[in-house]
């Protein structure tokens, strides 16, 4: 059931700002991707970015979650087809509060990774704690986990935010929801190591794509460094004229940093 209305804790009003840490000054730019699931963030910043200008690429960390992932998936999948009964909704629940809270573990143990590359090279993070936190928006809407639930989310979100580097730029890529299904679909047809994605209803992701335009709206209101794309016309595979589109607006922002990349 998808739950209407409901009032999260916004950005803009609850300075959140004021908990990132204050921006060291570094040699090198760190670079993170904001949006959905399927949305090209991977393909951007790996394929394209971190190879345009001679940085790291650090993926999302979901090794070891594969097994709950696929059993979240199938209990998504029964409880958003009306299917599920009341101990299915328990472990849907129960299942989606405990990898959320386990990927914002995992962003803590990110960080001095991230700290160690930005004194060689720029870092292009693909596991941004903001795209987590569209999950956790999602599921709240979708029903899946309750208001209890995200609230409990939601504190650890701000007691592990401070300890993260604060990132220059966040590339939020905007998407319409048909488009996210396309993609997620074709990706699941490219890449078999997703298949543990197979059974997401379609539903997801509509949702997921709306909550993830709003977040990227909220951050830029909020005053955070956003830089908004997109996405529905673009291509970011390499050889593709959209993603000239993002790189020069990049080596426009932080040319000397990122030119000393290519030296």
């Amino acid at each position: 059931m998808v739950a209407e209305n409901l009032e999260f804790d916004r950005l803009v009003g609850v300075d959140l700002a004021n908990l990132m840490v204050e921006r060291e000054k570094r040699p090198h730019p760190l670079i993170v991707g904001v949006g959905p699931q399927s949305v090209g963030k991977s393909t951007l910043l790996d394929k394209v970015l971190a190879k345009r200008f001679s940085g790291e690429y650090i993926p999302e960390d979901y090794q070891g979650l594969e097994g709950k992932l696929g059993r979240l998936n199938d209990f998504k999948k029964r409880v958003l087809s009306g299917q599920a009964d009341v101990l299915d909704k328990e472990e849907a629940r129960s299942l989606a509060l405990e990898i959320e809270l386990e990927f914002l573990d995992r962003k803590l143990a990110q960080a001095q990774l991230v700290k160690s590359g930005l004194e060689d090279h720029p870092v292009f993070w693909d596991a941004s704690i903001w795209t987590d936190l569209i999950y956790a928006r999602t599921y709240l809407l979708l029903g899946i986990i309750t208001q209890e639930d995200y609230d409990i989310y939601w504190r650890r979100f701000r007691e592990v935010l401070p300890q993260l580097p604060d990132p220059d730029l966040m590339i939020g890529l905007k998407v319409s929801p048909p488009v996210l299904v396309n993609r997620w679909q074709d990706r699941l047809r490219q890449n078999t190591e997703r298949r543990f994605e197979e059974t997401i209803p379609e539903i997801f992701f509509l949702k997921m794509a709306e909550v993830s335009n709003q977040l990227i709206d909220e951050l830029g209101e909020a005053g955070f460094p956003v830089l908004v794309v997109n996405t529905d016309e673009i291509n970011f595979q390499p050889g593709k004229a959209g993603e000239e589109v993002v790189v020069n607006l990049c080596h426009a922002r932080f040319r000397a940093t990122l030119d000393s990349g290519n030296q």
